[in-house]
């Protein structure tokens, strides 16, 4: 067996190094949604800060992201931005459900028993029906 046969994507493919908030190609886009690593922490925090934002009952939401160089940051609030955005939630949306399908155990003590994939749905349809403008500052 090959190393190539292995994975399941192509190898060989480019691969951005860093992401870029301004990367806004269709091939940009898509790989950085399908290739999106959905650990429980990350579903966790993608639930609570787009729930927080669509169900906020007054004023605005804004938010702030911190870590460390390298932590992931950027590809965060830009699959945050790839939720609330019209043109790409459903393609987001399917990539988060089949996150929590494959990486998330609501059995397991200490997790969200609010994340579930009708819950999810019903974010996306407010998304959907709401008006979302967002700034993303790197």
């Amino acid at each position: 067996m090959k190393l190539h046969e292995i994975f399941a994507r192509d190898i060989n493919r480019d691969i951005n190094p860093a992401v870029v908030v301004s990367a806004k190609d269709p091939k940009t886009i898509e790989a950085e949604i399908k290739e999106y690593v959905f650990t429980p922490e990350i579903i966790e925090k993608l639930f609570t800060i787009i729930d927080t934002v669509i169900n906020k009952k007054s004023g605005k939401s804004g938010i702030w992201i911190n870590g460390y160089y390298g932590s992931g940051k950027s590809h965060f609030i830009k699959f945050v931005h790839y939720l609330m955005n019209r043109d790409t939630s459903a393609d987001a949306f399917e990539a988060l459900e089949k996150g929590v399908n494959d990486n998330y155990d609501t059995t397991k003590p200490n997790t969200n028993d609010n994340i579930t994939i009708s819950n999810l749905r019903l974010l996306k349809k407010k998304i959907t029906d709401a008006q979302c403008d967002d700034i993303m500052l790197t």
